[in-house]
């Protein structure tokens, strides 16, 4: 991809609304940060794993076709997989792990259901840019 890819995609991630932005910034941080402290659990590790492929699914995506619904498929794709893991791995679980893996997986839930319906608002043709 080119330059103008990138300048594109700086753009209408600049101009998306300060609400969108608080979600984004809150879903990097439950998906990556909150991980980190836990690595020690293979649900963690699986967390961040699917996080970082969805990261670069997503950002292939949004070079390709600019901030549009369609990159809710990376979050469909690799966040149903990292539920798997998680129902895997639940019983493993106990105390404040158990805890933090259900904030995650609640903020990943919520994530997915507007996921969906941004695919399927793409699949039925909205290719506007999200602002």
């Amino acid at each position: 991809m080119d330059q103008v890819d990138f300048k594109r995609v700086a753009r209408q991630l600049a101009e998306l609304p300060f609400r969108l932005k608080l979600w984004l910034a809150w879903l990097t941080f439950a998906t990556l940060a909150i991980p980190l402290a836990f690595l020690s659990h293979p649900f963690f590790v699986a967390l961040i794993v699917c996080q970082a492929a969805n990261i670069v699914f997503g950002g292939w995506l949004m070079l390709r076709y600019g901030l549009v619904k369609l990159l809710s498929l990376a979050h469909i794709l690799l966040w149903t997989l990292m539920l798997g893991k998680f129902m895997f791995y639940h019983s493993t679980l106990s105390g404040f792990e158990l805890f933090v893996a259900y904030s995650v997986i609640t903020t990943v839930f919520v994530s997915l259901i507007l996921d969906f319906r941004d695919f399927l608002d793409w699949r039925r043709g909205d290719r506007d840019p999200i602002v």
